[in-house]
């Protein structure tokens, strides 16, 4: 009971929607390291590719590109959440050359796009909406979230599984790594269960996060719809090309709506500028 208590102190509530998140304090640190290796070794499992010759310079200055866009939307989240109380990580946003298309970010504030963007030529507006996204679930603490998830999932079946087993009179034949086996299978599996649960809020939650960073920043609503769609043209299909085919439906539903009122409205024909002018 005492575990419980610990784990369960200081869950918070999502920016934005005030969904009741499983991201206990107590465990906020553990739950950004395991976020940041969860990151590493997602992109170790990626195809490497590295630049050569004069595609070294164009791999530069998309760098280049990358790290402006992404200090105007930093600055723009530390304003539009300024009052929220959230509390926002330092972004560190960096370029990794992957063939393919992507981006990551973990519970620290680290952002991750994949070269692949620049392979499939990706406009600023279209990266925009990719980096502001990440940006949404790190001001959402859902890597917290899922980080947290699966450390307690582990944690239980470490524990629960050898109860059950001896209740069963079962713990004599399941030894060794029989028994760590079955229990990491457990745990895999109902951590899937859960994220998977909580994908669908967590997509939407990032969304709404990222047109209010885009908007505040000043790129408009219809620009990032054409981009995006330009780009979406060019990826493989995904899960994470998916998930960007989602979030461009979600901003041609938001297009398709009613006039948003005029201080949350999309300004207009705003060219991108270097951070701080």
């Amino acid at each position: 009971m005492a575990f419980a208590a610990v784990l369960l102190g200081g869950c918070a509530n999502a920016p934005e929607t005030g969904r009741s998140q499983f991201a206990p304090s107590t465990l906020a640190p553990v739950a950004a390291a395991y976020s940041e290796v969860e990151m590493a070794t997602r992109l170790a499992l990626a195809d490497d590719q590295a630049c050569r010759g004069e595609e070294c310079l164009e791999h530069y200055n998309f760098r280049r590109r990358v790290a402006g866009i992404a200090a105007r939307l930093e600055k723009s989240a530390r304003v539009v959440y300024a009052e929220s109380g959230a509390t926002l990580p330092r972004f560190q946003t960096r370029v990794v050359q992957k063939s393919e298309a992507g981006s990551l970010s973990s519970a620290m504030g680290t952002v991750v796009l994949l070269d692949g963007l620049r392979a499939r030529e990706a406009e600023d507006p279209a990266l925009a909406l990719a980096i502001a996204r990440e940006m949404g679930h790190v001001i959402a603490r859902h890597h917290e979230e899922n980080s947290t998830t699966s450390i307690v999932i582990s944690v239980l079946a470490q524990l629960v599984l050898p109860v059950a087993n001896l209740i069963r009179g079962t713990a004599a034949a399941i030894q060794g790594t029989a028994a760590a086996a079955a229990t990491t299978a457990a745990s895999v599996a109902g951590t899937r269960v859960v994220l998977a649960t909580y994908r669908p809020e967590q997509l939407r939650e990032a969304d709404t996060i990222a047109l209010r960073l885009l908007a505040h920043a000043g790129w408009e609503a219809a620009a990032v719809a054409r981009s995006g769609d330009a780009l979406a043209a060019r990826l493989d299909a995904d899960p994470w090309a998916e998930d960007y085919r989602a979030a461009l439906r979600r901003f041609d539903a938001i297009l398709a709506g009613p006039a948003p009122e005029p201080e949350a409205s999309l300004r207009l024909s705003v060219a991108l500028t270097p951070a701080g002018e």
